[in-house]
């Protein structure tokens, strides 16, 4: 069964037992699963038993799912790894359902960061109207790929009910760091105190079960008043559960617990207190107020500014500090300086470059340094070259190409032309050419190109734009034709231009030089033919249209040049 984006599905199986044992599902080359809920769908599971005899993952979750009264058996199959798996979405268990998996069986998982679409997290709840029973490993970790801090916080586990007969196992980092709160349910094996909600202690009951206890309700069972000489204790037992403690009141002539502080705290130093003796002899003892010693603060609102090779950070004082540690982040973090101002200027980066920056608050006093307990980080990205120079690679009576070598660090480019008003946007692209159509005919243009790279959806540009200028022509350039059909003789033909009064065509022996005018042609000529050149020779050609505006004449650009080896 396969539940897709958008879809809202519930499946009362009625008090029957479905056996998934058709042909499984999954993404492709991986088809292996019973169940697959995509991101995007709601689905409620209720009233019956799922279980098959050849999945390897009975239900694999991305969606907002709901169990209620369902029995989930993982164990029918002997390829099976997981009943639930969690990748995303909320997971809500409710009423008599079970989820069933055996020794070599997790019977659910929470998966975070699979990919970067998956990013926003996932959560399972167990709450208090859960009845049912969990067997098998219960699995918690995350992607090889995660790299971000408190992961964790996008993976809750709750556990307010119920019965669990598992073991925890931490697949990233440690259970103990695992965002899992557990408040209610009996297990079969003992909890630690760092899975424990909050306020709630791990415990064991009088049935020879595990769980947890806020131990809110306790009695003195047994106690021994001491004295300056003689030691006492209490014992005190929680009326919910087995827990019992023994509190001992150690008297080696005097008793000193009620302290109060007579010498403040500093950022580099811890202060003292003072305390008498609980009996009221006049004893006085003074000590360190260990862990009294201040901390500084985060480092906060840090700013950056880019140039193309370097980045200014500037940050809000943080009260006590004296100094501030500048990190960057290059597969690790390395110190890059440490100053007394409130900014820096990070140097020699490359351009178009993401960047990562950290700045640690310091306190110095004689020769104690002490840092503050957390930093701040800002991510920027410097700014792209602009282009060495724009060349024009071609012009006509209303049209000009512009083209320009790629800039380092640019993931697009910006083109401009200016107008009396002012600079004009003409297109936004990512190649290194652009033609402007449209164009009056003699007339001078200047463009302008200008690159950028994006950051976080918003794009940074070069501090500057590279510009170049260009007339068009009056008249388009002809476009030429040359072929030698008898001995010493050259047929040219070439389109008609719009607007002309005649035609030149020049030759040469030398591509590049010497060329000279053979004729003018009358308008709208497009084929002639010259004699009186040397066979087996090779000549160059190249024509150009002219027209006479205002008494004088005015030219179009030269044909691009033609060779061809005389007959």
């Amino acid at each position: 069964i396969i539940v897709k984006e958008g879809q809202n599905v519930v499946i009362d199986f009625g008090g029957f037992t479905y056996f998934a044992d058709g042909n499984q599902v999954g993404s492709t080359g991986t088809e292996t699963l019973s169940f697959q809920l995509l991101k995007g769908a709601t689905v409620t599971l209720k009233n019956g038993t799922v279980t098959s005899t050849k999945t390897k993952m009975l239900i694999q979750n991305y969606a907002d799912l709901t169990l209620e009264d369902i029995i989930l058996d993982g164990t029918k199959s002997d390829v099976n790894q997981y009943t639930l798996s969690n990748n995303f979405g909320d997971t809500v268990v409710k009423g008599a359902t079970e989820i069933l998996g055996d020794e070599n069986t997790v019977a659910f998982d929470i998966w975070y960061g699979m990919y970067g679409v998956y990013d926003d997290g996932l959560s399972v709840t167990f709450g208090e109207d859960f009845t049912g029973k969990v067997v098998g490993a219960v699995e918690y970790g995350a992607s090889s790929r995660v790299t971000a801090d408190n992961w964790q916080e996008k993976a809750p586990l709750v556990i307010e009910n119920g019965s669990f007969d598992i073991s925890f196992v931490a697949t990233s980092d440690t259970i103990e760091e695992a965002n899992i709160a557990i408040s209610g349910g009996k297990f079969t094996a003992p909890l630690k105190d760092e899975i424990c909600a909050e306020d709630y202690e791990a415990t064991s009951f009088a049935d020879g079960s595990y769980g947890v206890c806020k131990h809110s309700v306790k009695r003195v069972i047994d106690s021994k008043e001491k004295t300056c000489t003689q030691n006492g204790y209490d014992k005190i037992k929680c009326l919910n559960c087995e827990y019992t403690i023994t509190i001992d009141y150690i008297s080696a002539g005097h008793s000193f617990t009620i302290y109060t502080s007579d010498n403040n705290a500093t950022y580099t130093a811890d202060g003292t207190k003072t305390a008498y003796c609980n009996y009221v002899c006049g004893e006085k003892n003074t000590v360190t107020d260990n862990g009294s010693k201040k901390l500084l603060g985060k480092t906060s609102s840090i700013t950056a500014t880019q140039t193309v090779s370097s980045v200014t950070l500037k940050w809000n004082k943080v009260t006590g500090a004296t100094s501030y540690r500048i990190f960057v982040y290059e597969g690790g973090w390395k110190t890059l300086d440490n100053v007394s101002a409130l900014t820096y200027t990070a140097k020699g980066l490359k351009a178009g470059t993401s960047y990562k920056f950290a700045v640690r608050a310091y306190v110095t006093d004689g020769d104690v340094t002490v840092s503050a307990p957390y930093y701040s980080t800002v991510t920027t990205v410097t700014k792209p070259e602009p282009p060495k120079t724009v060349k024009i690679s071609a012009k006509s009576s209303d049209t000009v190409t512009l083209t320009w070598d790629k800039c380092t660090g640019a993931t697009g480019y910006r083109i401009y032309v200016k107008t009396s008003g002012g600079w004009k946007t003409l297109k936004t692209t990512t190649a290194l050419t652009y033609k402007a159509t449209g164009l009056d005919k003699n007339t001078k243009y200047t463009f302008a190109v200008k690159p950028y790279t994006k950051h976080n959806g918003t794009n940074i540009w070069a501090s500057k734009y590279t510009t170049v200028s260009a007339t068009t022509t009056y008249l388009d350039s002809p476009v030429l034709r040359v072929a030698t059909t008898a001995k010493g003789r050259l047929t040219a033909a070439w389109a008609d231009i719009e607007g002309e009064n005649g035609y030149q065509l020049y030759y040469s022996t030398s591509k590049n030089s010497g060329y000279k005018k053979l004729a003018n042609y009358k308008a709208g000529t497009t084929k002639v033919y010259e004699t009186g050149f040397e066979s087996g020779k090779t000549y160059y050609f190249k024509i150009r249209a002219y027209t006479k505006v205002d008494g004088k004449y005015v030219y179009s650009d030269y044909s691009a040049v033609k060779t061809i080896k005389i007959k």
